[in-house]
Parts: structure tokens; C-alpha cells; sequence
């Protein structure tokens, strides 16, 4: 499941369940969707995901990528620690932003189903206590 919602000047992106080789295309195009509107923010919240393999990674990856490119944000939320885990053993958590919990991401830097219901390379970050920063 996808949840899309605008709080501030960021767009929480709310995932449920698993982020998979069938379920990353929908996702990557929800996401494509958001950011060709022009320089968005995005929180993606990953509190609900249970797996997430190297599909969701890449899809991470090229919103991360995109947002910098047009002048937005992207950051990830809640991340459940098997996914932490994932991140840490790839590298990726010091190219994403990575934020401990729902707080406001301020100026870090860094529900549809997704199975296809109706229903953003920055630079590298440092690691501060397991949470990459931009």
C-alpha cells in the first residue's frame, strides 16, 4: 500500500508491506509521479514494511537521486531495523537520509496499492549514531 499525504512543504509517502521485485515498478512510478511536479520533499515513511529487497533499494536510490536533481529533499522515516540493516550493508545508508523516527525533517538534506491500485546520486552523508546525515 501506498498513503500519500502533504504536511508542510514535505509529501509523506506512507508504505505497508513488502517492497519486492513485484511491487517496486508501482512504487518507482508513484514516485516519479510526485517528483516530476516540480522540487518536492519527500518523507518516506517505511514504518509498515516487513521485506524489501533490491528492487525497493534501487527504487530509494533513484528517488534519492532525482529529488537532488530538481532541488528537493528526500528522506526516510521510521526505518524497521531489518531494513536499517539492508541499508547499512550496502552503503546506502550514507547516501540516504535517514531520520530515527517522524520528526520534523526540517532542512536535512539528503493509499494506493502497490501491486497497481488506483490510488525523488546526491552526494554521500556522514554517519552519526547509525543515522546518515546530509
Amino acid at each position: 500500500m501506498i498513503e500519500i499525504a502533504h504536511e508542510d512543504e514535505w509529501v509523506v509517502v506512507r508504505l505497508k508491506g513488502d517492497i519486492d521485485l513485484a511491487t517496486a515498478p508501482n512504487l518507482r512510478g508513484r514516485l516519479d509521479d510526485l517528483l516530476s511536479l516540480g522540487p518536492e520533499n519527500l518523507r518516506i515513511d517505511l514504518a509498515e514494511v516487513a521485506f524489501m529487497d533490491s528492487s525497493g533499494l534501487n527504487v530509494l536510490a533513484s528517488a534519492h537521486k532525482h529529488a537532488h536533481e530538481i532541488g528537493g529533499q528526500m528522506v526516510l522515516v521510521n526505518v524497521p531495523g531489518q531494513i536499517r540493516r539492508v541499508l547499512s550493508m550496502t552503503g546506502l545508508d550514507l547516501l540516504l537520509t535517514i531520520l530515527p523516527s517522524t520528526q520534523p525533517a526540517g532542512n536535512q538534506r539528503g493509499g494506493d496499492d502497490l501491486t497497481g491500485g488506483d490510488g525523488p546520486t546526491g552526494g554521500a552523508g556522514t554517519r552519526l549514531g547509525g543515522v546518515a546525515t546530509g
